[in-house]
């Protein structure tokens, strides 16, 4: 978890499992990485979406959303311009 993520130091971290399952396992983790990594989120728990909105998960990737864009937005994060 946090240790290889640390070893490894990625500039986006991506949660990816069941939307159900993401409560007792994304928000620890989460906490430990805030303010250090773009976290992104594998899905829309649109019943715990708040909570995670704020534990300062902003970023979201799922099917509804314009993948696109998502993508672009992530470039401009981390200050890739084409």
């Amino acid at each position: 978890g946090i240790n290889l993520v640390n070893a490894e130091n990625p500039e986006i971290v991506v949660f990816c499992g069941a939307d159900e399952e993401y409560t007792e396992w994304v928000l620890p983790v989460s906490n430990a990485l805030k303010n250090k990594r773009v976290i992104v989120l594998a899905g829309y728990p649109k019943e715990e979406i708040d909570k995670f909105k704020n534990a300062g998960i902003n970023h979201f990737i799922h099917n509804r959303c314009n993948v696109l864009e998502e993508l672009k937005k992530y470039q401009k994060l981390l200050g890739i311009n084409f």
